[in-house]
């Protein structure tokens, strides 16, 4: 005897719970996700072992170091080696705070002071043509003058008025009155004290001279950046050789998502008798078209083409998301963030499958996601008649 369908007229109710639905549909995805990622580390694996990529990464590294010593060369930042050896560039909130911290040397230097502590160690006598921002203004620009853009709009009387005026009319008069104003011995004293107790972070005038010298050192460091031609230069080889790099990324997670993709709701459900997938079968939950049969080939295309049309919008979030950090080169390509891509992207995924889960709602009689709504598939339990045998007679139940 032939086995008869779950459904013998097209008015039977779906009696699938939500629940359970909800709960095939994420392990279903979770499966999915672990197969997308699998693919992912299988290209990585081969994409890095190959000599191309390998060149491609020495020249962003390459140009990374050459804008590293480009930069050092304006005397804008310098280079701090760490006990490995390692070199890397010295923040502008601690090139401001050393500007301080000179300026209380500088002041009080001819005083009985204790300078040979920890913050004063290497300590100079800070003045015009040793500030970071006024050899920048008065040394460098004028020296490669030739090699900037845009002619020089930063002058002493600029920095002066910006840092030293403003900074001395917020708090009285910090500053002496002089060709290279000097921190006055009062308030040269105050900021020692508070350096010395590591209270300094909340001392206003300490505050004030810090953030409005990073100001004005952001201010220089942006004039060259975009001024300084062998700076521009090298910046877009840096960004070209970067921008190959991305892509061959952003290929291996689309390659290796609409693969798995392929597989598992297309493939798979193909070669098993009853077009479900590996947790519908599991779960003994069947899908069904509109006429209430197994559902064919068509429908499986128009599944996937759906799904594929949901999770490429997916992917085109996660493209933009990748590109917007892509000054952060000198990490981008750490175990840590190429995992943390994909774990991204099964993240903005299983948002959107709750979405297209969250249809249902809309729809409690079929009980149809959005993506089979599209493609004309109803899920139902699995009441395939069984048959018993009593005697030499056979009898067809419902489980």
């Amino acid at each position: 005897m032939s086995n008869i369908d779950i459904i013998t007229t097209k008015n039977s109710k779906n009696t699938l719970k939500l629940g359970k639905k909800f709960l095939i549909g994420l392990l279903d995805f979770i499966l999915f996700f672990l197969l997308a990622s699998v693919l992912f580390a299988s290209y990585e694996a081969i994409i890095h072992s190959t000599s191309n990529y390998n060149d491609k990464i020495v020249n962003v590294f390459r140009y990374e170091e050459e804008l590293a010593d480009i930069s050092v060369s304006s005397n804008l930042t310098e280079y701090i080696v760490d006990e490995q050896g390692n070199k890397y560039l010295k923040s502008i909130e601690s090139i401001a705070h050393e500007y301080v911290v000179n300026q209380v040397y500088t002041s009080l230097v001819n005083d009985d002071r204790d300078f040979k502590n920890d913050i004063f160690i290497n300590s100079k006598i800070i003045n015009i043509e040793n500030d970071v921002c006024l050899y920048y203004i008065n040394t460098f620009k004028n020296v490669n003058q030739w090699l900037f853009v845009s002619e020089n709009t930063l002058t002493f009387e600029d920095y002066k008025l910006t840092l030293f005026d403003n900074v001395s009319n917020e708090i009285n008069f910090i500053y002496n009155d002089s060709s290279y104003p000097i921190f006055n011995i009062s308030v040269a004293t105050k900021i020692y004290n508070s350096l010395a107790n590591n209270t300094h972070q909340e001392l206003d005038e300490y505050n004030l001279v810090k953030n409005s010298y990073q100001q004005y050192l952001e201010k220089c460091i942006n004039d060259f950046m975009t001024n300084y031609q062998p700076y521009i230069e090298t910046q877009d080889k840096y960004n070209n050789s970067y921008d190959s790099l991305y892509r061959l990324e952003i290929i291996g997670l689309f390659v290796s998502y609409i693969l798995a993709l392929f597989i598992y709701y297309f493939l798979i459900p193909l070669i098993i008798n009853d077009r479900s997938t590996l947790f519908m079968k599991l779960f003994r939950l069947k899908p069904l078209n509109n006429d209430k049969q197994c559902i064919d080939f068509v429908n499986l295309i128009c599944r996937f083409i759906s799904l594929f049309i949901v999770y490429l919008f997916t992917l085109l979030l996660m493209s933009f998301s990748m590109h917007d950090i892509n000054t952060f080169i000198n990490i981008i390509f750490t175990d840590f963030l190429k995992y943390f891509n994909i774990f991204t992207l099964g993240t903005l995924s299983i948002l959107l499958t709750i979405c297209n889960m969250l249809f249902t709602l809309y729809n409690p009689k079929k009980k149809q996601t959005i993506v089979e709504a599209i493609s004309q598939i109803t899920i139902f339990e699995d009441k395939t008649l069984k048959k018993i045998q009593i005697g030499n007679r056979e009898f067809e139940i419902k489980n």
